[in-house]
C-alpha cells in the first residue's frame, strides 16, 4: 500500500470511529480525539504535494526532511539532558554547514520547479491558475 493510501485509510478509520460514537457515550475522550485530526490532515496535504514531484525529487524531499527531524530531535535531547542530567552520555551531532546549505538549495530548487515560494512555503500561483 502506498503512503497516500495508508494515510487515507487512517483518515477513513478515524472518521468511521468518530461517527460511531453515540451522543450519550461521548465524554472528555472525544476532545482528545480531535488532536489526531490535525496529524491526519497534515499527512494528506504533505503527501499530496510530495506525490506531484518526480520520484527523485520525492526521495530528496523525504531524505532532507528526515535528516532535519533527526537533527532537531538530537538537539532537543541534548538540551534536555544538559538541563536535567548533565552527566548523561548523549550523542552529539552537528551537521556540516555545507551539507545544510546543499539541502536548503535542493529544497529551494524543488520548490521553484513546482512553483512554490521557498520563502513563504506556499504555492506562488497567479490568479489565472486559481480555479
Amino acid at each position: 500500500m502506498s503512503l497516500l493510501g495508508a494515510s487515507f485509510t487512517k483518515a477513513f478509520e478515524y472518521a468511521r470511529y468518530c461517527n460511531g460514537i453515540k451522543p450519550d457515550g461521548a465524554d472528555e475522550g472525544c476532545y482528545f480525539l480531535a488532536s489526531a485530526l490535525r496529524g491526519t490532515c497534515e499527512d494528506l496535504i504533505a503527501l499530496k504535494l510530495i506525490g506531484q514531484l518526480s520520484p527523485g525529487a520525492r526521495d530528496d524531499v523525504i531524505a532532507i526532511e528526515m535528516a532535519r527531524a533527526l537533527e532537531k530531535a538530537v538537539d532537543e535531547q541534548a538540551k534536555f539532558f544538559q538541563a536535567v542530567r548533565p552527566f548523561q552520555p548523549i550523542i552529539k551531532f552537528r551537521p556540516k554547514p555545507e551539507r545544510v546549505t546543499q539541502q536548503r538549495d535542493r529544497m529551494d530548487e524543488i520548490a521553484r520547479t513546482k512553483r512554490l515560494d521557498p520563502e513563504q512555503g506556499e504555492a506562488a500561483t497567479s490568479r489565472a491558475d486559481v480555479k
